[in-house]
């Protein structure tokens, strides 16, 4: 069968890929076609492989010429096992794209953005568990990074404790922000956020040592908030 997937959201495509070779038990072979792969890539698709094994050959076309794309199409045979993908958007009005809709298109279109970072750092500070999951998974969703994310967990920290010692920071929050992070303060004493404040500090710092990934200095992050402080 041969398939022509493409569009923004790379990450479900990619998904869509290996959930497809996965269930009809396929090898994955990737290649990018070029005027130099052409011939390569199309002996390997009619080339029984070495250990008996099926093959699915990945193709991506995304920096491909059309002429390329003619020529290469001309090889094709219908028992090939092959995906073709153009990664991002194509226009739908060019000749590449008349030519490559033949194969059983299918577009993968960017989630939208639903995600709210300050409705997520709000349900965290409240120590909503449920809805900061939720919330965090809208952001990822959205394509948000873990290391943006982060910096707003420290930056709310900073406004809440601001409020708590009635700094200097206080003044620079609106104030219908004060009224709803001074219920947020209320949830956690004067030395929980000292010590929250020094293991978001020892997070970012194990992070750009590289003891921790940008993923897990997000979540031990999370879980020290909704855990009162706790770095257990």
């Amino acid at each position: 069968m041969i398939q022509f997937f493409y569009g923004e959201n790379l990450s479900k495509l990619s998904d869509t890929v290996s959930n497809y070779a996965k269930k009809n038990n396929l090898q994955k072979i990737n290649f990018d076609l070029n005027p130099d792969t052409i011939s390569d890539i199309l002996g390997s698709l009619d080339t029984p492989n070495l250990f008996g094994e099926n093959n699915l050959f990945i193709v991506n076309v995304s920096d491909s010429e059309f002429e390329d794309i003619e020529k290469f199409s001309k090889g094709f045979k219908d028992y090939f096992e092959l995906i073709l993908v153009n990664e991002g958007s194509i226009d739908a009005r060019g000749k590449s794209y008349k030519l490559l809709s033949k194969y059983k298109p299918q577009e993968f279109v960017a989630a939208a953005k639903t995600s709210n970072i300050f409705l997520f750092t709000d349900y965290l500070f409240a120590k909503d568990m449920k809805r900061t999951y939720q919330e965090l998974e809208n952001l990822h969703q959205s394509g948000e990074e873990d290391l943006m994310i982060f910096n707003m967990i420290v930056s709310s920290l900073r406004s809440i404790a601001g409020i708590k010692f009635n700094t200097k920071q206080k003044n620079k929050i609106p104030p219908f922000k004060i009224r709803q992070m001074s219920s947020s303060s209320d949830k956690f004493s004067e030395d929980e956020l000292k010590n929250l404040y020094k293991i978001l500090c020892e997070n970012d710092l194990k992070f750009k040592t590289g003891e921790l990934s940008s993923e897990m200095l997000l979540l031990h992050s999370i879980n020290s908030i909704l855990k009162d402080g706790s770095s257990k």
